[in-house]
């Protein structure tokens, strides 16, 4: 029989007895024994060809991550699971070591006084005291021969032992990365039931956005992006930095529990699509959720909590494919329960409760923010200057916010219906005999539009023209060419 045939993926459980590591096949018992964690799930992983690898309950202590771009033979579709609470991957302390001698830009050498702690596959972080803690380089440990180490590329900077150049391991738990080899991709990886423990008490957070991850999903820019990545009902907590960082490709985060993670739980990259739904989040010094220029991002039924930020979303201001954040829960952040950075975001039925700004919008263009529930924060609603037109804010309900329901930055973005911010209004008013005007309190919580005011005379003016004038915050003024000896009255309605 010709044709093509499904590739035959096999069952492997990974399992630990006091340090030593096995990998077991479930189909034919045969058992392989590891001393080193994340070669052993990696060794499950390729030799199942696609199929399953259970981890059992227990601490995996990594001190490298576990990834496919230290194979050519590694499979685009696996699935990787545990235990839940009990099957815990868990950073080892952070090593740091001291270089034995100065580093030029472009040098893949490295002379340490000690490699202690150091092994291939690791990755670390290089700076000094001019560099700091962001802007250094992270590389990978490609060989240790006696105290000199090789890593996988040119250092890019210039390094000095006078001011404590060192190098310190900075690596994810888990990374999916195409970086190192674009035309890999996965196509179909599971990772479920499994518990990350950043330990950071014991890791400094260096290496910018990259090192202190516990799950890196990433890919060159322009090569073929991932597609079909699940990570479901997973435990992040006790990370130095970010738990997660989704880049490049087709993924979905659900049912996640991201606890005590730094700076930020979740962050969706660079021309990532990705659905981030059922999750909760809470105790971030920045932001639980931030989709960074992602290319598709639906966020939703999140659950988010004392952190100080619960959603920002930044996007390209050209992009026409606008973010989704919809029936999420925020609650008790210190600045923005939802922000928006550059527009094109649909903010849609969300909860926002205890925050300084319920839901904010710094700059950008077309921005619905609709059928919110904002109470209890400073501002209800939060609009910056520079906005226009396309930026609309409607039926939302606004309740008990301390300084007000809307803060309008500029005037031109449409506002209706929303309850607790009046932006519509009707009434009767009249001009008595004598006079030729009458101050209208609109009632408004905006200064109404003089062209938006519509006024309908409801008697015989004999042919006197009537027009507005002297609009401001509270009022406006119906005015009449010559007064009469009767009383006029007008009907007057205002709708944004």
């Amino acid at each position: 029989m010709s044709g093509f045939q499904e590739p035959i993926t096999e069952s492997f459980k990974v399992f630990k007895e006091d340090t030593t590591y096995y990998v077991m096949s479930n189909k034919t018992g045969q058992t392989w024994t590891f001393t080193d964690p994340s070669e052993a799930i990696e060794f499950a992983i390729r030799t199942s060809n696609g199929g399953r690898v259970y981890l059992d309950e227990g601490t995996y202590l990594l001190s490298r991550e576990i990834s496919n771009r230290f194979y050519d033979d590694f499979p685009r579709k696996f699935t990787l699971e545990g235990a839940g609470k009990s099957t815990v991957l868990k950073r080892c302390d952070q090593v740091e070591q001291l270089l034995a001698s100065d580093l030029s830009s472009g040098d893949t050498q490295i002379e340490l006084q000690d490699v202690t702690g150091l092994q291939v596959n690791q990755k670390i972080y290089i700076m000094d005291d001019d560099i700091g803690t962001y802007f250094g380089d992270l590389r990978t440990i490609t060989n240790i021969s006696g105290n000199e180490i090789t890593v996988d590329q040119g250092v890019s900077h210039d390094y000095s032992v006078s001011k404590n150049a060192k190098v310190a391991t900075a690596f994810p738990l888990i990374a999916i990365d195409s970086q190192n080899s674009p035309e890999w991709r996965a196509e179909g990886i599971i990772i479920r039931n499994l518990t990350f423990d950043g330990n950071k008490d014991h890791n400094a957070n260096y290496s910018g956005d990259y090192g202190a991850l516990a799950l890196q999903v990433s890919g060159e820019m322009g090569s073929p992006s991932h597609k079909e990545i699940t990570i479901e009902s997973c435990i992040f907590y006790n990370n130095p930095k970010r738990a997660v960082l989704l880049g490049s490709g087709y993924q979905i985060f659900v049912h996640n529990y991201v606890l005590d993670s730094g700076e930020y739980g979740i962050i969706s990259f660079w021309g990532a699509r990705v659905i981030i739904i059922g999750n909760y989040v809470r105790d971030c010094t920045n932001a639980g959720i931030e989709s960074f220029y992602s290319e598709q991002v639906i966020i939703a039924n999140n659950l988010i909590e004392d952190s100080s930020n619960g959603i920002l979303i930044f996007r390209n201001l050209y992009s026409e494919r606008p973010a989704l954040a919809c029936c999420n829960v925020i609650r008790n952040v210190t600045a923005d329960g939802v922000g928006v950075h550059g527009g094109f975001a649909n903010v849609i039925g969300n909860e926002c409760i205890g925050a300084k700004h319920g839901i904010r919008v710094f700059d950008g263009k077309h921005v619905n923010v609709a059928n919110n529930w904002c109470q209890e924060n400073e501002y209800g609603i939060y609009l910056d200057s520079g906005l226009d037109e396309t930026v609309i804010i409607h039926s939302n309900i606004l309740y008990n916010n301390s300084l007000g329901a809307i803060y309008l930055g500029s005037s031109l973005p449409k506002i209706f219906k929303n309850e607790g911010f009046t932006s519509e209004s009707s009434g009767e008013a009249t001009i008595t005999a004598g006079n030729t005007y009458v101050e209208v309190s609109h009632g408004l919580d905006i200064t109404p539009d003089i062209n938006k005011i519509r006024i309908t005379p409801k008697d015989n003016l004999n042919g006197r023209d009537y027009w507005i004038s002297d609009v401001n915050s509270s009022t406006f003024r119906i005015n009449i060419s010559s007064s009469d000896s009767v009383d006029h009255i007008f009907g007057w309605s205002y709708y944004n």
